[in-house]
């Protein structure tokens, strides 16, 4: 089973657990309620100027079991994507989803020091 990625946007400011709730009406998806913030601040985007920037906060939610995806309203196209067949991302989005895999890349690390620590304990 290869890692997934799913990308949805939330165009308003809108509270995290609206956001969950958003997140499971359009997609049909349920999310984990502990997101990890892989990003905030300014992004590299076209529509930036001198007076006017683009600011954002990205989040890593991790779906525990995958279920086929029923995009809604603005998700239509909603669908979940191998990591090594990503469509070209705007802007900033490349390095994102970079943090969110060298995220969890170092995390499955740690799973596996920490093993390695357990069995020489024994």
């Amino acid at each position: 089973m290869g890692t997934t990625w799913r990308i949805h946007q939330f165009r308003k400011k809108t509270p995290l657990p609206q956001q969950f709730a958003k997140q499971k009406e359009e997609t049909g998806t349920i999310i984990s309620d502990d997101p990890i913030l892989i990003y905030k601040g300014l992004v590299d985007d076209p529509r930036n100027s001198q007076t006017s920037w683009i600011k954002t906060s990205a989040y890593l939610f991790i779906v525990n079991e995958l279920s086929e995806v029923s995009g809604q309203d603005d998700a239509i196209d909603a669908a979940w994507i191998p990591l090594n067949n990503l469509p070209k991302l705007y802007a900033s989005h490349d390095e994102i989803v970079t943090r969110a895999i060298d995220y969890l890349s170092c995390q499955s690390l740690i799973k596996i020091v920490e093993f390695f620590r357990k069995l020489s304990q024994y």
